[in-house]
Order: structure tokens, then C-alpha cells, then sequence
């Protein structure tokens, strides 16, 4: 696993190529969302950041601002919060510089599965989820969304 300051530095360095400022609070939930390996809710990230934690609009807003950069990606579960992850992509550093629009369409073409019991959330990235799928002839996808569902190994 990445030392702490690893992390940090990869964050600030993806978070400057994407064209966004930097700033503390951005490095902080990237690094955090990066080290995780998983994904996060709103709350989760805020236990985390622990004494470095940042108030609560701020954390929305910072969230925002990592999605629409494709530096991030969001995911509702069935219980309507929003978690956040990191594709394999943003940890790696393959889609710094790349744009948004690249790092984008790799977040959002894979699928995710949630533990009806816990609610956990992890991204399932070799499963492809938009190119099985087709739309009517004249329709365009912009994006696909595809969670399985069932009991993670810890629920059983």
C-alpha cells in the first residue's frame, strides 16, 4: 500500500492536471477516496478526514467539483446516498491530463455491486457495463448505470 504522502501527492498532482484549483480540501477527500479502495458516502468521508475533517458544504461541494472533472465517480445505492470512488484509472495516474470527458467514460462504464445488508458499495470494473447494451435506433446513451445486488462476504 501507497504511503500517506504518496497518496496526498498523487491527488494534488491529478487534482492540479484536471484544471481545478488546488486546494486542501480537495487533495484531502481525493486522498482519502483513493486510499479507501472502495467507495464512500458523504459520511464516510467525514469520519475518515477525522481531525482534518472539513464542514459539510464544503464536502458537498468539493465531491461536485471532483465528479464533473471526471476525477471521481457517484453512485446511488438503494438507500439514495450518493457514494463516491475512484476508478482504477485516477489512482494510477492513466487518466491525469487525459480530460475530463476520457476520465469520465472510464468511471461510468463499469458496474458496481451493493450489500442489501450493510449497503457497502464496491466498483466491479472488469464488468463492462454500456457495451452490452443497446438503445432504440435514434436514441443516444450518454451514460449506463448497472449495480448487481446481494450480500457482500462479510453479510454472507
Amino acid at each position: 500500500m501507497k504511503h500517506t504522502d504518496d497518496i496526498h501527492s498523487a491527488a494534488r498532482e491529478q487534482v492540479r492536471e484536471s484544471g481545478l484549483r488546488v486546494t486542501t480540501a480537495r487533495v484531502r477527500v481525493l486522498a482519502e477516496l483513493s486510499a479507501s479502495g472502495g467507495l464512500l458516502s458523504h459520511q464516510d468521508i467525514e469520519q475518515r478526514l477525522g481531525r482534518h475533517r472539513i464542514d459539510r458544504v464544503t464536502l458537498y461541494r468539493v465531491l461536485d467539483s471532483l465528479a464533473e472533472h471526471g476525477l471521481v465517480h457517484r453512485v446511488a445505492g438503494n438507500d439514495r446516498i450518493w457514494r463516491f470512488g475512484v476508478g482504477r484509472g485516477a489512482t494510477s495516474g492513466a487518466t491525469a491530463g487525459a480530460g475530463a470527458s476520457v476520465a469520465r467514460e472510464l468511471h461510468e462504464r463499469h458496474a458496481h455491486f451493493q450489500c442489501s445488508d450493510c449497503g457497502k458499495v464496491v466498483c466491479l470494473s472488469e464488468v463492462a457495463a454500456g457495451r452490452a447494451l443497446r438503445v432504440p435506433r435514434g436514441y443516444r446513451a450518454e451514460s449506463v448505470e448497472l449495480t448487481v445486488r446481494g450480500r457482500c462476504p462479510q453479510c454472507g
